[in-house]
């Protein structure tokens, strides 16, 4: 299932299931094209700036970590060209791709209707999910929960959860629904529960016990669906909460970044003057800042109607990852990816839009 974990982890979270269905079977067409004709030079080759890619598989990846997975599995990256060239003659391998791929497909495309019973058992359970969810972020005080045993077990103390943890919670959610699917054909091979737990105060755990059990019960569609109402009201509760923070808490939050920052750069031992031995979990992070900058660039030329984006956030993506192998400097990373995400919200205002297709 390695590969399914890479392609769900790669996929953009804001964009919508029907989105990220289109772009799993354009790569669903690519991959079925090279099995059934192997020798077949056109069937190997995928130009990037088509527009079935950009229409399709660019609004629901990470283009930058896509080609690169894609490069991993046998394509070979023609920068100049902006082609990928399928150079692998390994079919069982792309086979055993194009498998977990299409579990990943199979959860994205609407199912066939249910009978009353399944349907009415489904309804029963998501009445239960959304309230399950807000009083696990703090949006609810639990007044409204119907399981006796989960209000018994409130306490007055509030937890804030932080967003890397939602993240956390989220893809759990999301792995253990997809992780469902798999297992009604017999190809569920991990518990997703284990590998992805989250750690929450005791206090909550009969709250994450239920919601594990629910959504065991519900589509994946269903659970992206509410994951995205809760999304939405955690950012509008943020708006409010953020009119209320004072100078000097913004000052003491930026500081204590800037320390974790230094001090991680500190721990970086120099093996010569051109790179530096980077902890794993920095350089995770550092990746996906990396990605996240891109995609920022990637969504403003789009909205600027700039030409050549695709190769102008790789180029930038490249750079970026280049400096940070050499000097490991996080906190430049951090403070970039504020600058232009800035800069996405500004020019998003300016053409009046909410979200950038590409």
């Amino acid at each position: 299932m390695q590969s399914l974990q890479v392609l769900f982890h790669l996929m953009h979270r804001d964009a919508s299931v029907d989105c990220r269905r289109k772009a799993l079977e354009v790569l669903d067409i690519i991959l079925t094209n090279i099995i059934e004709n192997p020798s077949e030079s056109k069937y190997r080759r995928v130009n990037i700036t088509s527009l079935r890619w950009t229409s399709c598989v660019a609004p629901a990846f990470n283009l930058f970590n896509l080609i690169e997975w894609l490069v991993k599995i046998g394509f070979e990256h023609d920068t100049e060209n902006s082609i990928l060239l399928f150079k692998s003659n390994d079919l069982d391998y792309i086979k055993n791709v194009l498998k977990e791929l299409r579990i990943l497909l199979r959860v994205h495309t609407p199912t066939v209707a249910l009978t009353p019973e399944n349907n009415d058992e489904r309804n029963q359970e998501g009445r239960k999910f959304l309230p399950l969810l807000r009083f696990l972020v703090g949006l609810t005080d639990g007044s409204d929960l119907e399981n006796d045993a989960i209000t018994q077990d409130l306490t007055d103390s509030r937890v804030y959860l932080t967003d890397e943890v939602w993240e956390n919670v989220k893809d759990t959610l999301r792995l253990t629904a997809l992780y469902t699917e798999c297992e009604k054909e017999d190809e569920m091979k991990h518990d997703p529960v284990r590998m992805f737990q989250p750690q929450f105060p005791l206090n909550k755990s009969i709250v994450w016990e239920s919601l594990l059990q629910i959504v065991r019960r519900l589509t994946f569609s269903r659970v992206e669906e509410d994951l995205a109402v809760i999304d939405a009201e955690r950012a509008s509760m943020e708006e409010i909460n953020a009119k209320d923070i004072s100078s000097d808490e913004i000052y003491l939050r930026d500081t204590a970044r800037k320390r974790v920052a230094e001090r991680h750069k500190r721990a970086f031992s120099h093996r010569d003057e051109n790179s530096a031995k980077i902890h794993a979990e920095v350089r995770l992070v550092g990746t996906r800042l990396i990605a996240d900058i891109a995609s920022c660039i990637e969504q403003i030329a789009a909205l600027e109607g700039v030409e050549g984006i695709v190769r102008k956030d790789r180029l930038e993506a490249q750079k970026l990852l280049e400096k940070f192998n050499k000097d490991g400097d996080i906190e430049y990373l951090h403070l970039l990816k504020d600058e232009w995400t800035k800069q996405l919200e500004s020019t998003k205002e300016k053409h009046g839009k909410q979200f950038v297709y590409l």
